[in-house]
């Protein structure tokens, strides 16, 4: 038999799997297998398995799965030790009698017609009676020999030409309900996984877009232009009179030492026009000092005409778009990091700079790397281009002296130096963090309208989202490669076409389960505006579902199916449900004020300070003793920052519930894979899972990870950030880090709160060794932190606005 008919009879044996015709499946899977090798017989033997265990042959189930565990394919050795732990460990007594291909197979009562005698957990008659089902789900294994050449950076397989087109929806929202399986589908088979790419073709003539007010465009620029200058005008003047008080102190604890004059050394005036000038300063050299931070990290001029040779059409859209706005095309740099990047930086048109990573050309199309960069230059003329070039510039500030304090720390051996070296690189990057907050509102906004403008630039919003996709898998595997995020890549987020932590997260996942159920949480959820204040891009499901818009709108069929029922579909075929979730629960009012209290408790604390402001204006009026509340200033502060504090206690029992080993679910190598648990389209970070996680340990090693900022958890499912805390807040953090680094590297056991938001994290409760099947009974980490940093968070907030209601003067 030749492959191609091989190949037909293993599609014709999964659809029979499917459609509970076991004896005419096993027929046809064992002739498709007999007659193919590498990816797709690895198939077919895994379809086998269901087709047994559907028919009731134990003994063959149980052999074939017992084959594959010594398979050299280590995705199918994974696929084989789950299948086989929902096999018995002995046949039965009698097997079940196989059903005919004529006859439905046999079926519990009330079963709804799910073959095998499993009940799906969805089932309404799964209460009581319900038999646990554990689906696997699996990348298609593909041998070494068998797999066709692919970049370093990670880029997806293309499917072959007989892979089947999926079924166009249109990207309207539909109602959430809970998924049906077609009758005569056996639910506890789950099918193989493998990434397939459509690659849907471009319009032809795409039409034009709505013309958008220049207003809604313009008002972020202006806006984190102001919110950046304060914060780093604030900041100086903290730093300054934080010296002063030091320089104060210092003169009067050793004033017996021969340093000192009349006055001690300190810092006068006020630091405003320094700053200003400063960052006036820094924008105007901005191409250049990002030009000297590239060239560390790699990068080569090149010509434009060597990108026009060996990438035609991305080189025909650039010069297009540089000339509908009378500007040169931009000054060409090649970027030696196996990552895929495209970035756009510079303040002035002949100044503009576009920076392509050799990864990017390897793992990217024309048409692709065409609609990517024409997304990233479509902010030169906006001004966008610039504004990032201006804040990477601003901020390389405090980083780089985040990254210089770290690297003196692990090498100066004088212990004084050494805790001052460790200090400045903490503050330096809190400082960062703080200043980097300006920017997010502008960054997530510029972002949508730059994919809308790339996306009609080249006019192939399937490329744009491809591209997206396919960068987010090599930066996962990039970071997987070198087990943390790179330095400077974190720095160079505003420039990026994507965030790198969102990147790491989807990326690692992309290879294992459809992304399609996990992006409906970022198109769906009705908050997710206020719950993604901390991200510098939007969610991905959000521009997946605006590209998937703009190719409906050219009568294209989208690369991503952005509807519910797709979503749901790929869920029930891929992804096994938890025992304890729901797929579409409401969202209720009671848990997303439990989740905002603290910023609920804050503004009930200043809406009281202006009623008493109020009534004091009344007393005034009347001349009555309370006229004193008219504009005391101390009323808004400290009752702000006491219901802010009173908003933490609140909510601490309900964000961190007691986990018990009954009800944290166990994803392990026998386990459900953790896209499972990120498929609930309403979920709030309150919504933790309780969840037991073995994976290896990942993130910076030394002081550049003194405060525990860059830890991951990478697993056989997937890679997830990882939020360790101490009793004693960042400071703590930093004298656990000099007693005892992290295992970075080391396989280890995670027990904690998994929470959904626009980028999923686990709050580690406890962090064990794992030392081949045995697990250490000491946690690395503190016990009940997370909760008792919270108390201490919310105590000192009521001090501090206790202290200000009374005057003290300490803060």
């Amino acid at each position: 038999m030749d492959g191609l008919g091989a190949k037909a009879q293993l599609q014709r044996g999964l659809a029979a799997l499917k459609q509970g015709r076991a004896t005419e499946a096993i027929a046809l899977l064992k002739a498709a297998g007999a007659g193919l090798e590498g990816a797709d017989r690895a198939r077919a033997l895994a379809g086998l398995v269901g087709a047994y265990r559907a028919a009731g042959q134990w003994t063959e189930a149980i052999a074939l799965c017992d084959r594959l565990l010594q398979h050299p394919s280590l995705q199918v050795r994974q696929w084989a030790t789950q299948a086989r732990s929902q096999l018995p460990a002995q046949p039965p007594a009698a097997d079940r009698p196989v059903a005919q291909p004529d006859e439905p197979p046999p079926s519990p009562p009330n079963s709804s017609g799910f073959a095998a005698g499993f009940v799906p957990l969805s089932a309404p008659i799964a209460a009581g009676q319900r038999t646990q089902v554990v689906w696997v789900a699996m990348e298609s294994p593909v041998l070494p020999s068998d797999r066709p050449a692919a970049t370093d950076a990670g880029q997806p397989i293309a499917p072959p030409p007989s892979a089947p087109k999926a079924v166009v929806s249109t990207v309207a929202p539909v109602t959430a309900q809970e998924p049906i399986a077609p009758p005569g589908r056996d639910s506890s088979v789950l099918e193989p996984y493998e990434v397939q790419w459509r690659n849907a073709p471009k319009a032809d003539r795409p039409t034009a877009l709505p013309q958008v007010a220049a207003w809604t465009h313009h008002l972020p620029q202006v806006i984190a232009l102001i919110l950046l200058v304060v914060l780093i005008q604030q900041a100086a003047i903290v730093g300054i009179s934080s010296y002063n008080r030091l320089m104060d102190w210092c003169m009067n604890a050793l004033l017996w030492l021969p340093i000192w004059g009349d006055t001690p050394p300190s810092i006068d005036g006020n630091p405003t026009w320094p700053v200003v000038i400063g960052l006036g300063l820094v924008f105007a050299g901005s191409p250049w000092l990002l030009d000297e931070v590239l060239r560390r990290w790699g990068s080569q001029p090149r010509k434009f005409s060597e990108l026009a040779a060996e990438r035609p059409e991305t080189a025909r859209k650039l010069q297009r778009m540089a000339r509908s706005h009378q500007q040169p095309v931009p000054h060409l740099h090649l970027l030696t990091t196996a990552v895929p990047l495209v970035m756009v930086y510079g303040w002035w048109p002949s100044q503009m700079r576009l920076a392509i990573s050799q990864g990017a050309l390897e793992s990217l199309t024309d048409g692709e790397l065409a609609s990517l960069a024409a997304a990233q230059y479509s902010q030169a003329p906006s001004g966008d281009a610039a504004i990032a070039s201006w804040a990477t510039a601003a901020l390389m500030l405090p980083y780089g002296l985040y990254i210089l304090s770290a690297q003196s720390a692990e090498t100066w051996q004088l212990l004084p130096a050494k805790i001052g070296a460790i200090g400045c690189s903490a503050l330096s990057y809190g400082i960062y963090r703080l200043e980097r907050w300006a920017l997010l509102g502008w960054s997530r906004s510029r972002q949508l309208t730059a994919d809308r403008q790339g996306a009609a630039q080249s006019g192939d919003p399937n490329a744009l989202a491809r591209a997206l996709v396919k960068c987010s898998a090599g930066l996962a595997a990039q970071f997987h490669r070198d087990r943390a995020i790179g330095l400077w890549l974190e720095l160079w987020e505003f420039l990026l076409p994507i965030a790198p932590r969102t990147a790491i997260t989807e990326g690692s996942f992309q290879p294992i389960a459809p992304l399609e159920p996990l992006w409906v949480w970022g198109r769906r959820h009705p908050y997710r505006q206020w719950l993604q204040l901390n991200q510098s891009h939007p969610p991905t499901g959000q521009r997946m579902a605006q590209l998937a818009e703009l190719a409906v709108r050219w009568k294209l069929e989208p690369e991503f199916e952005m509807s519910d029922r797709a979503a749901q579909d790929q869920q029930q075929r891929y992804l096994p449900p938890l025992m304890a979730a729901r797929l579409s629960r409401p969202l209720k009012a009671a848990s997303l004020w439990m989740q905002s209290a603290p910023w609920v408790g804050g503004f009930l604390g200043l809406g009281l300070a202006i009623a008493l402001w109020t009534i004091g204006g009344i007393g005034l009026l009347f001349k009555h003793p309370i006229g004193w509340m008219w504009g005391d200033r101390t009323l808004i502060g400290g009752l702000a920052w006491m219901g802010c504090g009173l908003g933490i206690f609140l909510r601490i029992n309900r964000f961190f519930p007691e986990i018990r080993s009954g009800r944290a679910v166990n994803f392990t190598a026998d386990g459900p894979p953790l896209a499972s648990a990120l498929t609930e389209p309403n979920a709030l970070p309150i919504d933790g899972v309780m969840v037991k996680v073995s994976g290896v340990l990942l993130g910076r090693s030394g002081w550049a990870n003194g405060l525990w900022q860059d830890l991951w958890l990478q697993t056989p499912s997937g890679t997830v950030p990882l939020h360790l805390a101490s009793r004693g807040g960042w400071l703590g953090c930093l004298v656990r880090q000099s007693r005892e680094e992290l295992p970075i590297g080391r396989s280890v056991v995670v027990t904690g709160w998994l929470r959904r938001s626009s980028t999923p994290w686990i709050d580690v409760e406890a962090l064990n060794l794992l030392q081949g099947k045995l697990t250490s009974t000491t946690s690395l980490v503190t016990a009940d932190a997370h909760p008792l940093r919270s108390v201490a968070i919310g105590a000192i907030a009521v001090v501090v606005g206790f202290s200000i209601l009374m005057r003290f003067g300490w803060f």
